[in-house]
């Protein structure tokens, strides 16, 4: 009953209509379809749950990185970020779709999938070239990243450059949604190497895309 009570006719007059809410126009595709049933349940692709379970203290509380990025690491796997995947499942009528690409919203999209987030991984100086599209959950990203070792003059070893990348890129994300000031790739790597090393070391002179970082 309060649902019903709760819903405001249009002041001008307009029918209602159907509103499939994980698109920018409105309406259904199976591809938005698919990734919203997928966000509802869990991944039976997820390796992770096909061997053994996620390690916490292994792959964040142990982590060599700061607090606040332990807890966002936390956050992240938790589905507790404001990804527009997240509120709508949890019945919060906004906009879920990418600010990117238009596409919905989820945790896997917008730190692996979103062509932004592919362009900006790219860009990571690591010895391969990884390629989020395999990689079916944020849970196997972050374990699969400790065998990505970092290249000259970055050196900074293997996995540690995960969350600070996944950092910049949400930082990008909510820059362009309340700012309305897009990064490009290119900074936002430049923003996630800049933010590890000075928390590493304090200090960087490094010379990244022909930019000195610090």
């Amino acid at each position: 009953m309060k649902q019903i009570l709760a819903i405001k006719p249009s002041k001008k007059g307009a029918t209602d209509s159907f509103i499939w809410l994980s698109t920018k126009s409105g309406v259904y595709s199976v591809k938005t379809g698919y990734h919203s049933a997928m966000a509802l349940q869990e991944n039976p692709l997820d390796p992770l749950n096909l061997h053994e379970p996620f390690n916490w203290m292994t792959e964040v509380w142990n982590g060599k990185f700061s607090p606040k990025m332990k807890v966002f690491l936390w956050k992240t796997l938790q589905e507790a970020l404001p990804v527009g995947g997240n509120l709508l499942n949890r019945g919060l009528m906004d906009t879920a779709c990418c600010i990117h690409c238009g596409d919905l919203e989820t945790t896997e999209h917008l730190f692996l999938h979103c062509p932004y987030a592919t362009a900006v991984w790219k860009l990571a100086p690591f010895s391969i070239n990884p390629n989020p599209n395999l990689l079916q959950s944020f849970s196997a990203a972050l374990t699969t990243s400790k065998t990505w070792i970092c290249l000259p003059p970055i050196g900074a070893g293997s996995g540690s450059l995960f969350p600070w990348i996944c950092w910049a890129i949400w930082k990008a994300r909510n820059t362009l949604i309340f700012e309305e000031r897009l990064f490009q790739p290119v900074e936002t790597m430049h923003k996630a190497i800049t933010d590890f090393f000075f928390f590493r070391f304090g200090q960087v002179r490094i010379v990244f895309f022909g930019q000195v970082l610090g």
